[in-house]
């Protein structure tokens, strides 16, 4: 592989998704035989896409011993160049699997399926390994930002679960003709499996997080309570999945418990913040517009603010109030970065969204039109046009929590909002807008 002998430094992006976490912790506990240097290199962020900060290619990051992981368009990153299609079934883990001859073994095989489901198609659960994770940076966001110590902190919190699970998955490999094992294995399974979930819940609510105890009233903790009395039914890559597999493979529960209670510690904190201060966001600076064109009947939402959390809250609300949720979310942070978000389950085409975009934009910066602007539809990032990144079927960028320094887009809010509405409306379609 085009590596150097030493692995100095994991390059991937900010804010990494569960997708690049499952493959660094792939990495560090099986990649150090073929990847020297790996289980103790640091790692670096950088913008995500196929652009390295500093205009060189993947191969010379590589061979000074920078290993990227879902960026740069290098050994481990699934994302297409402009021109390409994503790969099939491709994903930061599954490329870092195949690499390690990983793609096979049994023990690993519902955590490779978790992460390449999450990247591919967004599929995720209550209390999942990505909510998870998502709740320690939201929890970070509230705080000021996440720090180098922070990520290793959220690492080492996820690898402990998905060591765990990894070991207990042999449980499945018993000898069918062993039966009195088998069935020791199983009673032992299911037992733990209740007795994980309630001392979690039990525990949990009574805890004093803040000052304050838990109030069984708000959503936070309705939720859990929701998701703990469903829980003892699964074996999933979600909180008591992996709580229960520490438990099966000798941890202690007072130990396992104080490893739950971290990250619901942050999940209450940051759900907190969500129902008051991302609330009050939403609120003042939204509008939403009901549309019906050639991809159905959707919502599109527009929004001013720079909480992290206004996508997820606009889905939550417009789901709520209007039956299903919203087909794009369009984010204008006070910085003028605009962001297109799509209902990925819903896989709308953005290719033409993306086009006039990316034309408007050269047009406002006086440059050149290509004569051929289908070009304009490419995924990634085009060099003509570096203020937008586009991947089908999921989002145009111009930043993101994950891109921080592109640069700000010469469009108005307005501007992208009447071609996006454009693009997803019947020719002589009104639209009808809530203010």
């Amino acid at each position: 592989m085009a590596v150097a002998t030493e692995v100095t430094t994991v390059v991937t992006h900010h804010k990494p998704h569960v997708d690049e976490v499952v493959a660094l912790w792939l990495l560090r506990r099986f990649g150090e035989d073929i990847f020297p240097g790996v289980q103790t290199a640091t790692i670096e962020y950088i913008n995500p896409g196929r652009a390295l900060p500093d205009g060189r290619n993947a191969a010379d990051w590589e061979a000074e011993g920078k290993l990227l992981l879902g960026v740069g368009g290098g050994l481990f990153d699934e994302h297409p160049d402009a021109g390409e299609d994503r790969a099939v079934d491709a994903s930061a883990t599954t490329l870092v699997a195949e690499a390690l001859g990983l793609m096979r073994n049994r023990d690993l095989r519902a955590i490779l399926r978790y992460a390449q489901n999450n990247d591919a198609k967004g599929a995720h659960m209550m209390f999942d390994l990505a909510e998870l994770v998502y709740a320690f940076y939201a929890d970070s966001d509230r705080e000021g930002g996440l720090t180098p110590e922070d990520y290793e902190r959220i690492y080492t919190w996820a690898f402990r679960g998905l060591d765990a699970l990894s070991e207990t998955a042999q449980h499945d490999h018993y000898d069918p003709r062993d039966d009195d094992e088998r069935r020791r294995v199983n009673a032992e399974v299911v037992r733990h499996r209740g007795d994980v979930a309630n001392a979690l819940a039990i525990e949990w609510l009574a805890r004093i997080i803040e000052g304050e105890t838990p109030d069984p009233e708000t959503e936070a903790t309705k939720q859990f309570s929701r998701y703990v009395a469903q829980a003892a039914k699964r074996f999933p890559v979600d909180l008591v999945g992996m709580a229960r597999a520490m438990v099966l493979v000798g941890n202690d529960i007072a130990a396992v418990q104080e490893w739950a209670y971290e990250v619901l510690d942050a999940h209450y904190r940051a759900q907190k913040s969500f129902h008051s201060d991302t609330a009050l966001e939403f609120e003042l600076m939204h509008d939403i517009t009901e549309l019906s064109g050639p991809q159905g009947r959707l919502f599109v939402v527009d929004i001013i603010g720079d909480d992290p959390m206004l996508a997820k809250y606009a889905r939550m609300r417009v789901e709520r109030d209007y039956g299903f949720a919203p087909g794009i979310i369009v984010i204008e942070r006070k910085s003028g970065h605009i962001a297109v978000l799509a209902n990925q389950a819903a896989q709308y085409d953005l290719s033409g969204i993306a086009r006039r975009i990316r034309k408007a934009e050269l047009l406002e910066a006086g440059s050149e039109i290509p004569v051929d602007d289908e070009h304009l539809a490419s995924p990634g990032t085009l060099h003509e046009v570096p203020e937008w990144y586009f991947e089908q079927g999921l989002w145009i960028l111009n930043g993101s929590q994950r891109s921080q320094d592109f640069p700000v887009t010469r469009l108005a809010l307005s501007e992208v909002l009447d071609i996006v509405v454009d693009e997803l409306s019947w020719p002589d379609d009104e639209a009808d807008t809530e203010k």
